[in-house]
């Protein structure tokens, strides 16, 4: 993650979820398609509710059946 930040107050979960987002580089939709297309996986974290109003984005797994099911059943 970088070098150690100086002054970042209490650890707090809301702290550490703050630090760990500040260094996450959001792709675009565009950009999310290259990198799919160049190999890269690409996990929708979205709840099913968000993934019914917004659309579906075509991946292997979501979130959801990996983090409930601990391995995703789906093909590699």
């Amino acid at each position: 993650m970088g070098e150690p930040k100086e002054n970042i107050g209490p650890l707090t979960v809301d702290s550490l979820l703050a630090a760990a987002r500040a260094e996450l580089r959001r792709l675009s939709p565009a950009e999310a398609a290259v990198a799919v297309a160049r190999g890269a996986r690409l996990v929708d974290t979205r709840p099913h509710f968000q993934r019914a109003a917004d659309g579906e984005i075509r991946v292997r797994s979501s979130s959801n059946a990996t983090i409930w099911n601990g391995v995703s059943t789906l093909p590699a």
